[in-house]
C-alpha cells in the first residue's frame, strides 16, 4: 500500500482568527498536512497548536517568525520557508494575515506606505512573489482572504492618498481599503 503524501500549506495569519481556525480544521483530517506557519509571536503560536493536541505522527507544523511590516523580514521567511519545504510541493499558499490600525504615523522602515497597507497587501504580495517559482513548479493554489469589508470603499480614486502613511485616516477605512486592493 502506497503511503500518502502530506499537502504543504505555507501560511501567514494563521496564529489566531480564521486563520488558525483553518489550520485547526485540517489537523483533525485524516489525510497529512505539512504545515509552515508565518507569525510575528512564534513561541505564543507554537502553545496555541501544541494544545490542540494534533496528531504530530501524521502532521508537521513548523511556526517560523515573520513580521509582515518589513520586507527584508518576508524575504527571510520565504527563504526559510523553502528551506524547510525542501523537495517537497508547495499545494497552498494562504494569504490570511491582516491588521486593522490608523494610518496615523511613519510608514515603517521608511515606507511612504502606513503599516496596514505593507502588512495587509504589500508584504503577501511580496511573499508570493517570492515563492513564484516553487508555486508554478507545484502548481499551487494561492488562497487570498479578503473581507466584506471592501463594500465599505465606495471611490477608489483616493485610495494612493488614504494609504499613504500619516495620511490621518481610521484604522476601518484603511483596513477596508488594503483589503479591496
Amino acid at each position: 500500500m502506497a503511503s500518502v503524501v502530506a499537502k504543504t500549506v505555507v501560511a501567514t495569519g494563521a496564529s489566531s482568527g480564521l486563520g488558525f481556525e483553518l489550520v485547526k480544521q485540517l489537523l483533525a483530517q485524516s489525510n497529512p498536512y505539512k504545515f509552515v506557519l508565518g507569525a510575528r509571536d512564534t513561541e505564543g503560536t507554537k502553545k496555541a497548536y501544541d494544545a490542540l493536541k494534533f496528531d504530530n505522527a501524521k502532521h508537521s507544523l513548523t511556526v517560523l517568525p515573520l513580521e509582515l511590516s518589513s520586507l527584508e523580514n518576508v524575504k527571510s521567511f520565504a527563504q526559510k520557508a523553502l528551506e524547510k519545504l525542501g523537495k517537497d510541493k508547495l499545494d497552498y499558499l494562504l494569504l490570511n494575515a491582516a491588521i486593522n490600525k490608523p494610518a496615523n504615523e511613519p510608514g515603517p522602515h521608511g515606507s511612504k506606505w502606513c503599516e496596514a497597507y505593507v502588512v495587509n497587501h504589500l508584504a503577501q504580495h511580496y511573499l508570493t512573489h517570492l515563492l513564484r517559482e516553487k508555486l508554478v513548479e507545484s502548481k499551487s493554489r494561492v488562497v487570498v482572504v479578503s473581507s466584506g469589508a471592501i463594500r465599505r470603499v465606495t471611490d477608489p480614486s483616493v485610495l494612493d492618498e488614504h494609504l499613504l502613511a500619516n495620511s490621518g485616516e481610521d484604522g476601518s477605512n484603511i483596513y477596508s481599503e488594503t483589503k479591496f486592493v
